[in-house]
């Protein structure tokens, strides 16, 4: 599990919303109450990020942190439609302070 309070996180904008990814699992207790926190699944092959969803034990890409509520627009899941590394890091303190 990662360490938020020494994370870096990269800036990952996902289907047009702004997160905090994590190649790591984020223990969600340590994650102030403001935010919400969502697994990313790969897809079948391995190579791009698939679905957003509340927890992702198979095929994890990662976790992110976002400011806003995901809906989940199937049963468990949300597709992800589009996304960009914007190649900027930030700590989950300095990106709260924004």
């Amino acid at each position: 599990m990662t360490n938020i309070q020494e994370e870096t996180f990269e800036i990952l904008e996902i289907n047009d919303i702004e997160t905090l990814f994590s190649n790591g699992r984020i223990n969600r207790k340590e994650v102030p109450a403001v935010f919400f926190v969502y697994d990313i699944r790969y897809d079948d092959e391995g190579e791009n990020l698939a679905t957003i969803e509340p927890q992702v034990t198979v095929n994890h890409a990662g976790t992110i942190i976002t400011r806003q509520e995901i809906p989940m627009t199937c049963e468990s899941y949300t597709p992800i439609e589009d996304y960009n590394f914007t190649g900027e890091e930030t700590t989950l303190q300095e990106w709260h302070n924004q």
